[in-house]
């Protein structure tokens, strides 16, 4: 298989960059090069069935649901700063680093551990069939 497959699920590891995610339910999956994530950029990639924005931040690299909890905007797509990307829909903003929504806290953003392996990002993602 070509290093260029993405989206080829990989062996679950457990990581600190969890939420509410058993590591034992956990597929990873190979989403980019990681010299193609830039500091202070978000990318929509692929994870499996659902749509994940990538951010890099002070070298580490965030994992987040791309679709915005509340107005369904694209937050890969969002501007980024200090840690946080604003939906393009309406400016509301979301830590990357938690999923929390940092203006109105009824709201959540799923996060994604992440892990780098020989060049690549690699997402892990549950295994329960879900888009999000």
């Amino acid at each position: 298989m070509s290093e260029d497959n993405f989206g080829i699920m990989l062996d679950p590891f457990e990581s600190d960059n969890t939420q509410e995610n058993d590591a034992s339910n956990l597929k990873f999956f190979k989403v980019l090069k990681d010299s193609a994530l830039e500091e202070g950029e978000g990318k929509v990639v692929r994870a499996g069935l659902k749509k994940i924005a990538l951010f890099r931040r002070n070298a580490e690299i965030f994992a987040i649901q791309d679709f915005c909890p509340h107005a369904g905007g694209s937050l890969g797509s969002g501007e980024f700063a200090n840690g946080v990307v604003k939906c393009p829909r309406h400016g509301w903003g979301f830590d990357v680093a938690t999923g929390a929504c940092l203006t109105n806290s009824i709201y959540e953003a799923r996060c994604y551990p992440t892990r780098l392996e020989d060049g690549y990002i690699l997402v892990g993602v549950p295994d329960d069939g879900a888009l999000v």
